[in-house]
């Protein structure tokens, strides 16, 4: 997995560190830190094909740039995936 992980660790260890340490963001304020001026729904998650609105809450993955809704991306992890649906890099954070 990551050298942020031993090997002996569960993965439902592993699924609840994603959750706690993946931040979860309003959309909008997403859209404004990175001085984005995309209109309300320009977005589809790519887990449900639903428009993202921007006061959706969506969690910021530190390692790629795909927008999930953070039930969406939670269900995933819940699956026992631990790297973005879309392309595949590691949703655990690198280290500070």
């Amino acid at each position: 997995m990551s050298n942020l992980i031993p090997r002996n660790t569960s993965l439902v260890v592993v699924m609840a560190r994603i959750k706690k340490r993946v931040p979860v963001v309003e959309y909008g304020s997403l859209l404004e830190r990175l001085g984005t001026k995309e209109e309300d729904g320009d977005t589809a998650c790519s887990v449900c094909l639903d428009r993202i609105k921007r006061s959706h809450e969506i969690r910021e993955l530190p390692n790629c740039c795909p927008v999930f809704h953070k039930d969406c991306l939670d269900a995933w992890v819940d699956a026992g995936q631990v790297t973005c649906p879309l392309c595949r890099s590691m949703l655990l954070p690198g280290s500070s």
